[in-house]
């Protein structure tokens, strides 16, 4: 059969010679296509890494000097400091309310600020500039406040709930994430290890805790988080996970008609409640990581479409062309899926001799150009173990296995629609022309 087939290759190479091409121009482009699509879906495939269910974020706000309800008299720190205190008391009696931390606003996921540094694992370290990146979140550590276990992380080695209140109050403690202890330290678990930043002051690691996606739809990126005693007087902001089975739509609700009316002091108040889900829908929206995204996975489907269009109605002049051969292997008794088999098997040639070529395309696009597509959060700079998804070798094989498994279907289906009906034909209507 494979001599037959490539007989009728060769016989009607004219027409083949427009289906190799189509081919090979549309396995180029697919390819790009395919790439960006799959750096997108990868990325969001990879687990935020804490629970995102329950928690909420209190937002503050403050009256301005020009505003009619500011009072200058409770406008010092010391009252700022009171008044913040009364409010994690009135948060920690909540019954709703499991746990909670106290951050500057931008200090939770999917904030619209982002603050890194450069960290050292000794101060040989600081001599020789050996450093890590790492982006860092700065957290209040006293009367309950609880980042760890508000965020829902686990112990990268032993899997268990993390506690900030269990941890040994030490001065500087601070907390990293998995791939920020792996690159400064090793595989050995860093607990009771100093870390000196930039500017060098001097950190305990009380913790490791999983990798963290602190924005949504970038990768994981090394995190530090700072104990701190001092309170974030200036654009403070509480973070709060609810218990189980509490309905967080009627606690929004009933906290922003009971409780917030009461909770303000020094010229702070309430301004309002949002889910950590609305928090990442509302920075996709900001920052059109939606639309991008909707862009990417419309440009493939349109590309699809438009490979499809052009190779069914490329192979079906083919069929057509070919109504009297399949009228004839009919009346020899060759069976519908015989003959559909053959012609799966002539398009399965052509599609991996033109995709393979297309290749050699891609190969000097990618050495010409900036390369495959990389995922955003700064992968190259980051203290990320390296994803198998977006290391050379296996993202060019995964994608090029992807496009081609798409381009092979697009010609079995355009090759089946024309095939199956020309099939249909009776054998003395086809050669009725011969």
């Amino acid at each position: 059969m494979i001599k037959l087939i490539f007989r009728q290759l060769c016989n009607q190479r004219k027409l083949n010679t427009w289906i190799f091409l189509e081919i090979v121009v549309a396995g180029v482009f697919l390819w790009y296509t395919v790439d960006t699509a799959f750096v997108t879906t990868a990325v969001n495939l990879i687990p935020n890494g804490y629970d995102e269910e329950g928690m909420y974020q209190i937002e503050l706000d403050g009256y301005r000097p020009n505003h009619k309800l500011f009072d200058k008299e409770v406008a010092g720190e010391e009252f700022r400091v009171e008044a913040l205190q009364q409010m994690m008391d009135q948060i920690r009696n909540l019954s709703e309310v499991e746990s909670f931390y106290l951050a500057h606003e931008n200090f939770y996921p999917n904030s619209l600020s982002w603050l890194g540094s450069q960290f050292f694992p000794d101060t040989l370290s600081i001599a020789e500039q050996k450093y890590q990146h790492a982006q860092w979140y700065e957290v209040y550590d006293g009367r309950g406040s609880d980042f760890l276990r508000t965020m829902g992380l686990k112990d990268a080695y032993t899997g268990e709930l993390l506690s900030m209140a269990k941890g040994e109050q030490v001065p500087n403690r601070c907390y990293i994430s998995e791939d920020f202890a792996k690159s400064l330290f090793g595989p050995v678990p860093p607990v009771n290890k100093k870390v000196y930043e930039a500017r060098q002051t001097m950190y305990t690691v009380k913790g490791v805790f999983g990798r963290v996606k602190t924005i949504a739809f970038n990768l994981p990126y090394a995190l530090i988080v700072r104990c701190t005693q001092q309170m974030p007087i200036n654009s403070p902001a509480f973070v709060i996970r609810l218990k189980k089975g509490v309905d967080g739509v009627r606690f929004a609700e009933r906290f922003m008609k009971e409780v917030a009316p009461t909770m303000k002091g020094a010229n702070l108040y309430v301004s309002n409640v949002n889910s950590m889900a609305s928090l990442r829908v509302e920075y996709g929206k900001i920052t059109n990581e939606y639309n991008r995204q909707r862009l990417q996975y419309s440009l493939i489907s349109f590309t699809l479409l438009c490979i499809f269009l052009g190779m069914v109605g490329t192979i079906s002049i083919r069929t057509n062309a070919r109504r009297q051969e399949i009228g004839l292997m009919r009346s020899l008794g060759a069976s519908t899926q015989t003959i559909v088999k053959q012609f799966f098997c002539e398009s399965w040639l052509l599609v991996t001799a033109g995709f393979i070529l297309s290749l050699i395309g891609v190969v000097n696009l990618l050495v010409v150009g900036n390369g495959m597509t990389q995922p955003q959060g700064g992968y190259e700079a980051s203290a990320n173990a390296s994803y198998w998804m977006f290391e050379e070798i296996p993202h060019f094989m995964a994608v090029t296995l992807l496009t081609y498994v798409l381009l092979l279907a697009i010609s079995w289906i355009g090759t089946y629609i024309p095939v199956h009906r020309a099939v249909k034909v009776l054998p003395a209507d086809a050669l009725r022309d011969e």
